[in-house]
């Protein structure tokens, strides 16, 4: 028996997940159901000629476990559907286990909604993407007869794995993510296995030690199948064989074991709808010195698969990055070229990577002593950071409006996009209920952007002054002034 979830009990970053499989006899009951027979659905000689090759999913079959999301987790049976879009991302395959999976990305108390965004997926491959505006009913509170979908928070996926974990700036990475109690993978060679396990021995967390030679590819195949067994939503990849040692080793090293332990953990991520890929790169790509030409191309090749991965994903929640630092004091750096020059810590580095698991942007991010500058691999922009970052979820997901544009503009603006209202429409004495377009769920959109892009919130008591324009206006003016 259960009641369903209350809108207090929902957290940004709550997710719920399932799988589901269709076959013919899923077909047919959608074909009865909706009279949708197009051949492309059910004929394998039609479909054979087509760019698809097979049958494919309807698109509303596929889509349509993601009422079970809302109905039956977020919030549950409280649940009362009011908006939805649909993106189909590639072909939806029959007799294939799909990933299902809600997750709530922005709340707003004043109206009592919750924004998720829904996925479906095979391995790490997204086949639907959608959004839903879902209000959590105060009604009907009788017990229902049903099982409700369990809930997962954010913060019970603090897993991570740790590739080249006993090196320098690796071991840095690992104290700093177990004194912020994260659980640990850490990936070491086979000859530095009292080196690990002397590193394990002083982290105050759980720490699960993973064996392999990432130079042999039977090594990473055998990290990806940890993950496989036990995922992560962090992956860290900081190995690397010596600057001078051969092409064949630096690409297995430095891409291929990226490639495959990315791959691995990316279904998870895609479950979760969160997830960090973060390599140590090198500012060496930019100006590299002469005899590092293995070295550099393979941090080369590794930043630009980083760089792939996050505008593949980022959507989804999954950011992918490069740290790039220059001269790290290391015995790795020992010996090398440029031993006078300024060096990092291998704690700034591992400064940095915490910002970036704690959502600061993905891309490509280049250290140097004093100096840290975004863009993407490639080409990299200064910009000023700020020294922290927010957390993987903050208290609120609204995005403080840059206050040089007039808040009157945008109000009207955002009105008039909800509202479907051309400029030569006044919205002098406009509100719910007597301009045209603005109704019960347009009301509810608008508070939800007014809310996310002006940065301020609203409460239950206030929604009376947010039903006509002039009313809102003057709320907006009154917060913002207060802020």
């Amino acid at each position: 028996m259960t009641h369903g979830r209350t809108f207090d009990e929902l957290a940004l970053g709550d997710v719920v997940s399932f799988t589901r499989r269709f076959d013919v006899t899923s077909y047919e009951a959608f074909a009865s159901t909706t009279g949708d027979r197009n051949p492309l659905h059910r004929d394998t000689a039609y479909a054979s000629a087509t760019t698809f090759g097979v049958p494919v999913v309807p698109l509303f079959l596929a889509a349509s476990p993601f009422s079970a999301i809302a109905g039956m987790g977020l919030p549950g049976v409280r649940s009362l559907i009011l908006e939805s879009t649909l993106r189909p991302v590639a072909p939806t395959p029959y007799d294939t286990d799909l990933v299902y999976s809600g997750i709530v990305v922005d709340r707003s108390a004043a109206t009592r909604t919750i924004r998720l965004r829904v996925l479906a997926a095979h391995g790490r491959t997204v086949v639907v993407d959608g959004r839903m505006t879902v209000q959590v009913r105060d009604d009907g509170q009788a017990d229902a007869d049903t099982d409700e979908l369990p809930v997962e928070r954010a913060t019970e996926a603090r897993r991570a794995l740790i590739l080249g974990g006993t090196g320098a700036i690796g071991s840095a990475i690992g104290r700093a993510l177990a004194k912020e109690g994260w659980e640990l993978l850490i990936q070491h060679r086979p000859a530095g296995r009292k080196k690990a396990e002397a590193l394990a021995a002083t982290l105050a967390t759980d720490v699960v030690l993973v064996e392999a030679d990432l130079a042999d590819a039977t090594g990473a195949s055998a990290v990806a199948e940890h993950l496989r067994r036990s995922p992560v939503l962090t992956v860290v990849h900081s190995a690397s064989p010596p600057v001078h040692d051969t092409t064949a080793t630096h690409v297995a090293v430095g891409h291929d074991s990226l490639v495959a332990v990315a791959h691995a953990a990316l279904p998870e991520m895609l479950r979760r709808q969160q997830g960090n890929v973060i390599l140590i790169g090198s500012t060496a790509v930019h100006h590299p010195p002469g005899g590092w030409e293995a070295y550099v191309a393979a941090k080369s090749a590794s930043s630009s698969f980083v760089d792939s991965l996050h505008v593949t994903y980022a959507p989804y929640g999954i950011s992918a990055t490069t740290v790039a630092p220059s001269r790290v004091l290391s015995a790795f750096s020992a010996g090398l070229p440029g031993s006078n020059a300024a060096s990092l810590l291998p704690e700034e580095v591992a400064e940095a990577v915490l910002l970036e698991i704690a959502g600061e942007g993905g891309g490509y991010v280049a250290l140097e002593p004093g100096l840290r500058r975004r863009g993407r691999f490639g080409f990299v922009e200064t910009v000023a950071r700020p020294p922290t970052a927010p957390p993987l979820f903050a208290a609120s997901a609204n995005v403080v409006a840059n206050d040089v544009v007039d808040d009157d503009q945008q109000l009207d603006r955002l009105v008039r996009r909800y509202i479907e209202a051309g400029p030569g429409v006044s919205l002098a004495g406009a509100g719910v209920g007597v301009t045209p377009g603005w109704n019960s769920l347009a009301q509810i959109e608008i508070l939800l952007a007014v809310e996310s892009e002006l940065g301020i919130q609203f409460s239950a008591t206030e929604l009376d002054e947010t039903s006509t324009f002039d009313g809102l206006r003057r709320l907006v003016g009154v917060k913002r002034h207060r802020a």
